[in-house]
């Protein structure tokens, strides 16, 4: 990834709704942990995108990473 490719990333993070996460498994009711439950992940995740993504589970996290990758690379071929 270049850094061109890189700020797209980041672009396709900031600006993805509850559908397309939903439609990429990213939410599975609270990020695949019980202790999740206790916070909003989606609200957390609308205002601190990069953030929340840190706190995923790794499962989650790779699917966030599938779906941006994947958009990412329709951007630019």
């Amino acid at each position: 990834m270049d850094a061109r490719q890189f700020h797209n990333a980041l672009r396709i993070m900031a600006s993805m709704g509850e559908n397309e996460l939903r439609a990429a498994g990213v939410i599975d009711g609270n990020w695949g942990e019980f202790e999740a439950s206790n916070r909003d992940q989606l609200g957390d995740f609308f205002a601190n995108p990069w953030g929340e993504a840190i706190r995923m589970p790794d499962a989650n996290f790779k699917r966030l990473f599938d779906y941006i990758e994947a958009k990412n690379a329709r951007a630019f071929t």
